[in-house]
């Protein structure tokens, strides 16, 4: 739904610096589980790096962009489908992204990792969304740009897709759904 800015910038770090990936996808991590705040994570990045909190800010949030197709989408699976936006997300990240009429326009349930205290890929995040949608999870289909995440959503019985694009994915979508 919206591009990982921080994603772009740790794929040009796994080049540059892979010590400096390694930092930020466990700090980062240590957010989105919710054992450190958003302050604390920014500045242990901005400080790793040797820059300013403002300039690490500027390159994370500069590489996120909407998909407006996939908001389109999700809003058009609303009427038949139950919806739910489940998230590796630090707190006040969500708020940032989206605006309460957003939320609930579009997902029947947000799950975020920071909220559960743990992330994507453990199991239970995915059980946790199924169950709070009150679904089982082989009723569920599971979308995701990461294929890791893919995979540990088929593990606990669900059918993933790995968003490549809206051109690769919908036609996926369109299939599981129809058959």
């Amino acid at each position: 739904m919206i591009s990982d800015g921080l994603e772009r910038v740790c794929r040009r770090l796994e080049v540059e610096d892979p010590k400096a990936r390694a930092f930020i996808s466990e700090t980062i991590r240590l957010n989105n589980s919710g054992l450190i705040d958003p302050v604390e994570s920014n500045q242990r990045i901005a400080d790793y790096l040797h820059i300013d909190v403002a300039d690490w800010r500027a390159q994370v949030h500069g590489g996120e962009s909407r998909d407006v197709q996939v908001f389109e989408l999700v809003k058009s699976l609303r009427p038949q489908y139950k919806t739910a936006l489940l998230s590796n997300i630090g707190k006040g990240s969500l708020a940032r992204r989206f605006s309460d009429e957003e939320l609930e326009e579009l997902f029947d349930v947000v799950v975020t990792s920071w909220h559960l205290g743990t992330v994507k890929p453990d199991p239970v995040i995915y059980k946790h969304t199924a169950e709070r949608l009150g679904v089982e999870p082989e009723e569920c289909v599971f979308l995701d740009d990461r294929e890791g995440y893919c995979d540990a959503a088929r593990d606990v019985g669900m059918q993933a897709i790995w968003f490549q694009g809206y051109e690769q994915a919908k036609p996926e979508l369109d299939n599981i759904l129809q058959g």
